[in-house]
């Protein structure tokens, strides 16, 4: 179980990681305007790994089924085997 020390601590340190600029902390440079959530999340996301493929926000089954994602979403960028 913390003690108080320990929350105090913990305050403590978060407070002076928030305060400070620190290698590590994720930093973003749009090269187009982030008009919503999501398209800072995928900027993120792409910052850390470019080659990862992402679509934004969908159903698993649609995610991991190309036949139903074509259907539902056409747009997508997502490409992979169709697992049915």
């Amino acid at each position: 179980m913390p003690t108080s020390n320990d929350n105090a601590d913990l305050r403590r340190a978060a407070l002076e990681y928030h305060e400070l600029p620190r290698p590590g902390k994720i930093s973003v440079t749009p090269t187009k305007q982030l008009t919503n959530q999501r398209d800072l999340a995928l900027a993120l996301v792409h910052q850390q790994d470019p080659a990862l493929e992402v679509d934004g926000e969908m159903r698993a089954d649609c995610a991991l089924d190309s036949a139903l994602r074509r259907s539902i979403l056409p747009n997508s960028t997502l490409r992979g085997r169709c697992i049915s």
